[in-house]
């Protein structure tokens, strides 16, 4: 049996921020099939706690038309590596720098339809620098700290967090398990 393949694709809308593109599957038993794709800028997340509480941002999301809380994130540009790119969008958005930051893994928000990943990783001995350096998109983004208690508690409002920021903090909750003696 043949391998799946794909061919001829083709990008057929361009924004700053994705590109939708379509190709030509050909799957192991023969089916054809047009597919369209998002590819996407891929991006960090941070998941810092102290004490009892995470460090997030409050900010303005569109599709939903309001605030919402994640956890500290941004794409990665160009030539950057992730690591870096988690310090630099710890420190813009939150103000704080980390001792130390932990890779917790890699996470696919929406594998059926796109390419686009997140770096996760885990920062440890805060410090707080002052100011926050914010992109103007980001207009009154705020950190928070929220407690783990009403972090779970946002979890069970449906809808009031991310996926991703889930996944996140599932991810953190197995390293710290872990990493415990």
């Amino acid at each position: 049996m043949k391998p799946n393949s794909i061919s001829e694709r083709e990008t057929l809308f361009t924004c700053p921020y994705f590109k939708v593109q379509s190709c030509n599957v050909t799957y192991a038993n023969g089916l054809h099939h047009k597919y369209f794709l998002e590819v996407g800028v891929n991006f960090v997340m941070v998941v810092a706690k102290q004490g009892d509480s995470f460090l997030m941002v409050e900010q303005f999301r569109v599709p939903v038309n309001e605030n919402r809380l994640e956890f500290p994130a941004g794409g990665v540009q160009e030539e950057e590596d992730p690591l870096d790119a988690a310090k630099r969008e710890l420190l813009e958005e939150t103000g704080y720098t980390a001792d130390r930051l932990d890779y917790l893994g890699t996470l696919y928000p929406l594998i059926a339809r796109s390419e686009t990943y997140g770096t996760i990783y885990a920062a440890y001995g805060l410090t707080d620098m002052g100011a926050q350096k914010l992109d103007p998109t980001e207009f009154g983004l705020r950190r928070v700290w929220v407690s783990e208690t009403e972090f779970l508690n946002a979890i069970r409002l449906k809808g009031h967090l991310d996926a991703t920021d889930i996944a996140a903090w599932a991810m953190y909750a197995e390293h710290d398990r872990m990493s415990r003696p």
